[in-house]
């Protein structure tokens, strides 16, 4: 899945600070489709936001599918 490929790629990563110091970066992924019977784009976003918010209730570096 593209998600946990994104998400692996950028826990990977290693950005050094200014004073050499080791930042590390998580994201949170909310995934959709979109379904026949979608009559607009704001039910489409009001799923993936849904499935945001349980991917960091799951804890952090997730992705979530609805």
């Amino acid at each position: 899945m593209t998600a946990a490929r994104l998400r692996r790629c950028l826990s990977d990563l290693v950005i050094r600070s200014e004073d050499g110091q080791p930042i590390t970066i998580t994201i949170s992924i909310g995934i959709t489709t979109l379904a026949e019977d979608d009559d607009d784009m704001v039910s489409v976003f009001d799923r993936a936001d849904q499935a945001l918010y349980q991917a960091k209730t799951l804890g952090r570096n997730r992705s979530y599918f609805i």
